[in-house]
């Protein structure tokens, strides 16, 4: 299937716009908590707690919502998500509009928002299978990628230009664009319309069993693997993004403005790899372009530790963010194709449980923040990434080789 002929599938049109909505106030958020952190407290280790509470939930939900996802109906479970983040930006709203902002409010609607977000991913990631099913799913999640990657880019930018003209509005203006945003995707997923999927005889056991989904992820070498590389990009790459703000105002001296176009570089990089890993017409070896995105992020993460030059902090963000295109797309793309038909929420789960991480991460690279100086924690936090993949790579050769991949003949 060619990759943009998914297009051609109403529902898919209808999921995908959904994703870019959620994923651009996702993104937005983090970008706007980060800011009002700084702004109030200067401290490098406060603002990397935003991306603590926003990525804890997925930490404690994540292989539990990967079960939901596999005995659920995934449609009520995305609504159900969204409304809850429409929760917290409405109280962020209330809050600010009141004139009675703290910035310990920021790690509040940070973690419900982190709640909304750790139940959703593997109900929205299995139903691109379910919409496009195996022959166009390793597309839809190239496809998926480029709508995360136009939101890296969108949602801080758009977050750093409005909060650039708080002066004029207030801070409760980029509150309510997150608010029409979340509106917006609940109405998508009210019309979405997926037939009923298929589950085969041996799927009877509906207790979530957090130990069979380990068992399954460690009995299978490749999926342990992206596993094991998930738990690397989350721990040591991704907290890069908690010290933005922190950068910006004291090693490059911008304003909210840049800061948010700094931001969304990574979107802008993660765009075009995403575009690049969609237009490849067959794809064999997902290993090898999953491996080799996450070397280019640790290259760039070092490049962004040693600059001092705002333009050369884009450039490098950008690679950064091709980079990523790769390791995201593959991500979901190797687990959905290669585990069995019954394991592929409980994986997914269990991939969320390596992207909960993530808080752990911010909080290791606030800490070297605080103690050394955030160019040197991601200089440091690259050099770890990149000896930990070049580990892995002997110990799993086969991540390079060509992909195996499940029929699905157990489905009925």
């Amino acid at each position: 299937m060619n990759t943009f002929a998914s297009f051609k599938t109403s529902q898919y049109r209808i999921l995908w716009v959904f994703n870019l909505l959620s994923y651009i106030s996702w993104y937005g958020q983090v970008t706007a908590y980060g800011w009002i952190v700084a702004e109030i407290t200067s401290s490098s280790f406060y603002v990397s707690l935003v991306g603590f509470f926003g990525m804890f939930p997925m930490f404690v939900l994540g292989i539990v919502a990967g079960y939901l996802a596999d005995i659920w109906n995934r449609q009520k479970i995305l609504l159900f998500t969204q409304i809850t983040c429409l929760i917290g930006v409405s109280l962020m709203l209330i809050v600010v509009s009141l004139d009675l902002l703290e910035f310990w409010h920021c790690y509040i609607a940070a973690l419900i928002m982190g709640i909304g977000y750790s139940v959703e991913m593997p109900s929205r990631r299995s139903m691109v299978h379910d919409i496009l099913h195996e022959t166009g799913s390793t597309n839809g999640f190239a496809l998926d990628s480029v709508a995360m990657s136009s939101s890296a880019s969108i949602g801080p930018m758009m977050a750093g230009a409005i909060i650039g003209i708080s002066t004029f509005y207030g801070n409760h203006l980029v509150f309510i664009v997150l608010i029409i945003l979340h509106l917006c995707a609940c109405g998508l997923m009210l019309n979405l319309r997926v037939e009923p999927r298929k589950q085969s005889d041996k799927q009877v056991d509906r207790s979530i069993n957090i130990i069979e989904g380990i068992k399954y992820v460690s009995s299978n070498q490749l999926i342990l693997s992206v596993i094991l590389i998930t738990f690397i990009m989350n721990l040591f790459l991704f907290s890069y993004s908690n010290l933005i703000p922190i950068i910006a105002k004291q090693v490059l001296f911008l304003g909210p403005t840049k800061m948010g176009t700094l931001q969304g570089m990574f979107g802008v990089g993660a765009l075009a790899g995403a575009l690049l890993v969609a237009s490849i017409p067959k794809i064999t070896r997902h290993g090898l372009i999953f491996i080799g995105g996450c070397f280019v992020t640790f290259l760039a993460l070092l490049g962004l530790g040693i600059s001092e030059s705002y333009y050369f902090s884009l450039v490098a963000l950008a690679v950064l963010g091709v980079g990523a295109a790769g390791f995201g797309t593959m991500q979901a793309a190797i687990v959905v194709l290669v585990a069995d038909i019954d394991y592929r929420g409980k994986v997914l789960g269990v991939v969320s449980l390596a992207i909960g991480t993530g808080p752990f991460g911010a909080i290791i690279i606030g800490i070297s923040a605080t103690f050394f100086n955030p160019s040197l924690a991601l200089i440091i936090n690259s050099v770890i990434g990149l000896t930990s993949l070049t580990l892995l790579i002997f110990v799993v050769p086969s991540l390079l080789k060509i992909t195996p991949l499940n029929s699905d003949k157990v489905v009925k």
